[in-house]
């Protein structure tokens, strides 16, 4: 049974309501029936044979009409294969929509399971965020702690450099203390080594009348000497060793006391 193409039987039923015009055709130009068809060769199976033969039937166009004009009518109005895959026919439109379901589901669950994988990257961030809010718990605690222990630190460094500067403020007077004992010890070491000096001339006087008192105190060498003279001199002489010794032991007071004060042994 042919096709019969129900553009044209249903032209009395056509609608004649003022529509709104088809614009920008004036702009474009005017090209033959196969130049125009070009675009249409990747979805119209075989259109180049079709528009061949439309313009062979239109070699006498009607109305006067150019060739092309008339082709482009016969080739609306040709007859077309309902089984060409072009129609659509091969393929129901319920296969073609369930086709395209199935694709939408595998595309679906790749979704899912690429928003399993990406879930699971989450539920880890947010164990690590946990982990890493309760380490920052510390970390406040620590913070809390660190200032406590700076504003006491600072307390502290008040408080030496206080200090600091009260020692600065000393150190001239310990300064003016320190020479005024140097020369208090330079004194002190010149009045010692006079007294030294006095010592050792105290002590030769002492050995000197160590000396006079042992000659003193040797006897005579002549028996017979025991004159008048001699008589004299050994009743003056028990008072030279008396003046002697006294002097001596005057002299040996000052030594030990000159000795106690300047820790001098002589």
């Amino acid at each position: 049974m042919a096709h019969i193409n129900t553009r044209i039987l249903d032209a009395g039923e056509e609608r004649l309501n003022t529509l709104t015009p088809l614009r920008g055709y004036a702009s474009k130009s005017l090209v033959s029936l196969q130049e125009a068809v070009v675009k249409l060769r990747e979805l119209v199976d075989d259109v180049d044979s079709r528009v061949w033969t439309a313009t062979n039937r239109s070699e006498n166009p009607a109305n006067e009409l150019s060739q092309d004009e008339s082709a482009a009518i016969v080739l609306y109005t040709i007859e077309w294969d309902p089984d060409h895959p072009s129609s659509g026919a091969e393929k129901p439109n319920y296969e073609q929509l369930q086709s395209k379901l199935e694709e939408v589901n595998n595309e679906n669950e790749r979704l899912k399971v690429r928003c399993n994988q990406q879930q699971a990257q989450i539920d880890g961030l947010e164990t690590t965020n946990q982990a890493l809010n309760k380490n920052c718990t510390n970390y406040d605690d620590e913070i809390q702690r660190l200032k406590q222990d700076n504003r006491r630190l600072k307390q502290e460094a008040q408080e030496y450099n206080q200090k600091i500067v009260h020692l600065n403020d000393e150190i001239p007077k310990h300064k003016e203390e320190i020479q005024r004992v140097k020369q208090d010890n330079r004194r002190l070491t010149q009045e010692a080594q006079q007294y030294v000096h006095e010592i050792q001339s105290l002590n030769h006087k002492i050995q000197l009348l160590e000396e006079e008192i042992e000659g003193l105190k040797r006897p005579s060498a002549s028996s017979s000497g025991r004159t008048k003279t001699s008589f004299v001199a050994s009743s003056e002489s028990p008072k030279i060793p008396v003046a002697a010794f006294a002097m001596t032991t005057r002299i040996s007071i000052q030594i030990m006391l000159i000795s106690s004060n300047f820790g001098l042994q002589i």
